[in-house]
């Protein structure tokens, strides 16, 4: 990442995100040798980004590089490529895929803005409204959590374009929170683990993205930018809901809770929270 930040042309980018993936790819292969069509597809997936993103810098065109972008993101519809082999991944590399490997790109989209057309509005709310409807089909907590990046990263882009400050603190939040989320699910057991997760990937109070997402539908409010704060809110709404299904998974899955008292009255505190903010 130090070498993405510190390149001074995009040729030196490009080289950084390509050693980046390799990186990832040796770790997921030491770590997941049964994955190898996962590691297979995902290489795909990145050779057509980087192949599309040199082709724009030579030809100078910013569409084609915001596309790129978004393809080595693993944005939809390209997770759907990958995400049969993410269900069961080794927890170290599944959080590595869907939090950090998103870095590189954000700081590219961030260096270069490119992100200017209507045509990129579309299909970053397209992304926004199919992963809101896909991650309401998961009842595993790794697709949920997939389909939960993919939707926070849009919301990413969408406020780096009107505020470069705002981005740089809901990032940081954003990832602080991703790495709160891998270190409960590598030390706590049990299903308050998902409890936990849902509560901190919700947006909504306690979660620390809260205020953070307060502060940019104020700003799209100043700016009278009110179709962009609509399916902002309606889609943290339906990831909210989403979490109404909690319920059913538990019995599904035949989880039991380590403290059936304090557990029961905990989650439902949640879930009353929830529909009462939403």
């Amino acid at each position: 990442m130090f070498m993405i930040v510190s390149s001074p042309n995009w040729i030196l980018m490009w080289v950084s995100l390509e050693i980046n993936s390799m990186i990832f790819l040796m770790i997921s292969n030491k770590f997941s040798k049964s994955f190898s069509e996962f590691e297979f597809k995902y290489y795909l997936i990145q050779f057509l980004g980087s192949s599309l993103y040199f082709y724009s810098g030579v030809m100078n065109f910013s569409y084609m590089l915001f596309l790129s972008l978004m393809i080595k993101l693993i944005m939809i519809p390209f997770i759907y490529w990958v995400i049969t082999g993410l269900k069961w991944m080794e927890k170290k590399i599944f959080f590595s895929f869907i939090f950090f490997q998103k870095i590189g790109p954000l700081i590219l989209i961030w260096e270069m803005m490119v992100f200017n057309t209507m045509g990129e509005m579309l299909f970053l709310i397209l992304n926004f409204l199919f992963s809101m409807m896909s991650g309401l089909k998961k009842i595993f907590i790794n697709e949920i959590l997939v389909f939960s990046s993919v939707n926070q990263v849009v919301l990413m882009v969408l406020i780096m374009k009107f505020s470069k400050s705002l981005f740089f603190i809901y990032a940081l939040i954003y990832f602080f929170t991703s790495l709160l989320i891998f270190l409960i699910y590598s030390f706590m057991k049990g299903s308050m683990i998902l409890i936990f997760s849902f509560l901190l990937i919700s947006g909504f109070p306690p979660s620390l993205i809260f205020f953070s997402k307060i502060s940019f539908l104020i700003f799209l409010m100043d700016k009278l930018l009110i179709l962009i704060m609509i399916l902002s809110i309606t889609t943290s709404m339906f990831f909210i809901y989403m979490k109404l299904f909690l319920n059913h998974i538990f019995k599904k899955k035949k989880l039991k809770l380590h403290s059936v008292n304090y557990s029961h009255c905990l989650f439902f505190i949640i879930i009353f929270l929830f529909m009462l903010l939403g």
